[in-house]
């Protein structure tokens, strides 16, 4: 792997007598392969090495085809580069103790999302946002794999957050960057880097963190990364903060052991670099905002509006079966659809200054006096997992259901539940002498693997 020489005498510059050592790695070493357990669904802890500061991040031992493991597809894990697992270590001691509202500003695909979702307290709001429209759908996906109510998917500038003074006490801005922490993984992006580039994206992040500023609460918190190591964006972008910007930094205490490298004195940002770390590049840092708008608070209804908001939701006669109790959670009807939410003033604030692709959990649509169950719901933790019956699949029955392919099962008749070695995958319903598979048509597994050698995460369990 040739790898630019201005990038070269930048890593020689930056790391010193560390340079040869990190060059050798990104041109001569695959980078290793993680993934990072669902807590809701697994609960046990599989026989592979351990990712030392994510509690559910673990090694694989070679990268297998993951889209033929039925785990994937359920929610129960997610595909994800160590080193930015790191993000445990930034919320777990700088976040506040009370509830909190948290933007995941650049989200897609979804790792962070879906990682926040683990790390966040049962009242606790996430808002994942991307503002391409076809990554927000993938985003979308993603989050609702992993099963949480407590996540909004938004598709919007992030001008647009400006608007919401003080509305979020946590926001997470994993920038786009010139990406150099992943050229082992991505060669298109040594193709694509250059100083020029690198200053391109050093500007597109000062706009961004300029754009979002307004929407963090006075005592907030921001988290700032990238998957690059320069120092026009990481470095200096912190001087650039601090310097048009009330905020003070937050230390971060990493173990020695770790490989990360601090570069700053208080140890509030450090750096993940291939060959010194079990990991790709990755850099952070954290501040707390020391001036703006007090955190914005929901108002009391007024009649009027508590009239309308009670119009929007599900009649007391229609019944959602197999919904689990949880307090707060609204039940809104849109059109024949139903969703579960368990903030609705803090969602209709939202959607007053940002465009709202997917707000809590589909629970299903009405059709009389029924609801035919959603996708959504089947993988959310909202379902009360005895209230349907559930049909075990082999291997191949799986792979058949993912792809919408026909297969031979048998079960009982009505709407049940289907799963591979314990991970619901999905509905189907039964007809008597059919049944129709439920799984969403775009999601499908394009490539039929059911003639290869299976592979799943779930032997590690074993």
């Amino acid at each position: 792997m040739s790898l630019p020489e201005a990038f070269v005498n930048q890593t020689k510059t930056l790391l010193g007598t560390e340079a040869p050592k990190v060059l050798a790695t990104i041109q001569a070493h695959e980078p290793p392969v993680s993934i990072r357990l669902n807590g809701q669904k697994l609960t046990t802890t599989p026989d592979l090495a351990e990712v030392p500061w994510a509690p559910n991040g673990f090694y694989l031992p070679e990268r297998p085809v993951f889209t033929k493991d039925p785990w994937l597809h359920a929610g129960a894990y997610y595909v994800q580069e160590a080193s930015s697992m790191m993000l445990e270590q930034a919320v777990a001691q700088s976040r506040p103790e009370h509830p909190i509202r948290v933007l995941d500003l650049c989200a897609a695909p979804g790792g962070k999302s879906t990682h926040l979702l683990s790390m966040l307290h049962a009242n606790d709001w996430l808002v994942a946002n991307e503002v391409i429209q076809a990554r927000a759908r993938i985003l979308h996906e993603n989050l609702a794999k992993w099963g949480s109510a407590n996540a909004v998917v938004t598709c919007d500038d992030p001008a647009s957050f400006g608007q919401l003074e003080g509305f979020f006490d946590l926001v997470v801005v994993d920038a786009p960057c010139s990406g150099e922490g992943m050229f082992r993984k991505d060669p298109a992006a040594i193709a694509e880097w250059s100083p020029e580039h690198v200053q391109l994206c050093a500007d597109r992040q000062r706009r961004i963190l300029a754009d979002v500023w307004d929407t963090l609460t006075y005592d907030g918190v921001l988290i700032y990364s990238t998957c690059t190591f320069n120092t026009d964006e990481n470095e200096q972008m912190l001087d650039w903060l601090l310097q048009n910007f009330e905020a003070e930094l937050i230390a971060i205490n990493l173990q020695q052991e770790w490989g990360a490298r601090s570069f700053t004195d208080s140890a509030a940002g450090h750096k993940m670099i291939p060959g010194l770390v079990q990991g790709e590049g990755y850099c952070f840092f954290v501040l707390r905002k020391k001036n703006g708008a007090d955190r914005w608070e929901a108002e009391g209804l007024s009649r009027r509006k508590a009239r309308k908001q009670r119009g929007k939701r599900v009649a007391k006669e229609i019944e959602v079966k197999g919904l689990r109790s949880v307090d707060g959670l609204k039940v809104i009807a849109q059109d024949q659809l139903l969703v579960a939410t368990p903030f609705p003033q803090e969602l209709d604030a939202l959607r007053k200054h940002v465009r709202v692709e997917k707000s809590g959990v589909l629970l299903g649509e009405q059709k009389k006096n029924k609801v035919v169950p959603a996708h959504e719901f089947a993988l959310s933790d909202l379902l009360e997992s005895d209230s349907y019956p559930a049909v075990e699949l082999t291997y191949e029955q799986a792979l058949s259901y993912l792809m919408k392919a026909p297969f031979d099962m048998q079960a009982d008749r009505g709407f049940q539940t289907v799963q591979y070695a314990g991970q619901t995958l999905g509905w189907i319903n039964h007809l008597g002498n059919r049944f129709n598979n439920l799984y969403p048509a775009n999601w499908r597994i394009q490539k039929d693997f059911r003639a290869e050698k299976p592979w799943t995460l779930q032997t590690y369990f074993e």
